[in-house]
């Protein structure tokens, strides 16, 4: 049997390359959005994307798939001194498919939490919510509260809409940035802000307000 040793440290670009699998995976119909990739001595030994929808069998999760097709790959029902790379937070048969596989480690994408903590942080946000009440279009105030939510984040990765205005790309402000059009989509009574990581398949939908001076004026004027 093919024994691997394990790498000492995770390395993100192959949970890059998971994450592009599921996105390419979701893009093509073929399946959901959810990939994996297993690794040894630093190469990929296989990967796996989801297939349940095209092959209509339940079990054919991204690590699953990724898990049969890396014993296959070094003839062996062990995968000691392997890692596995998701691109989501494993399910409860993928995490026992782990287990009885015997990976040494597994790395996965944000997950909905991890989501909904920088969702929280941006609509909890002060300075966000004054900078909409005015239609300012400042996205850097988005990116400074993504900073402190404790999400995962690189800073080089983030892409940011307003409605389907395209504001900032790969964490700078993209080409296309259109700020007369982005202060005139803030001025509707409600809008939306779409934002990608891009740290893996978990996502939110945070609701929330703007925060004007009469909003403060009136929570001044009494007392509880």
């Amino acid at each position: 049997m093919s024994k691997l040793t394990r790498s000492t440290e995770p390395n993100p670009e192959f949970l890059r390359h998971a994450i592009a699998l599921a996105s390419e995976n979701a893009r093509s119909g073929s399946g959901g959005p959810f990939a994996a990739v297993i690794v040894g001595e630093g190469r990929i030994v296989s990967e796996g994307v989801n297939s349940v929808t095209s092959t209509l069998d339940p079990t054919a999760h991204g690590e699953v798939n990724a898990i049969r097709a890396a014993c296959k790959a070094l003839g062996t029902f062990t995968l000691e001194g392997c890692e596995l790379y998701t691109s989501c937070q494993p399910c409860p048969m993928c995490l026992a498919a782990c287990y009885w596989s015997r990976l040494d480690a597994i790395y996965y994408g944000a997950s909905d939490a991890d989501a909904a903590r920088a969702a929280k942080a941006i609509a909890h946000s002060a300075l966000v919510k004054t900078a909409w009440a005015g239609s300012d279009p400042n996205w850097g105030r988005l990116v400074a509260a993504l900073g402190y939510s404790g999400a995962a984040i690189d800073p080089q990765r983030i892409d940011i809409w307003f409605g389907a205005l395209r504001i900032c790309r790969d964490g700078g402000r993209a080409a296309e940035f259109d700020e007369l059009a982005a202060h005139d989509y803030l001025k509707q009574p409600e809008f939306s802000i779409r934002i990608d990581l891009h740290q893996g398949e978990g996502s939110c939908v945070f609701w929330t307000t703007d925060l004007t001076t009469a909003y403060v004026h009136i929570n001044a004027d009494y007392s509880s």
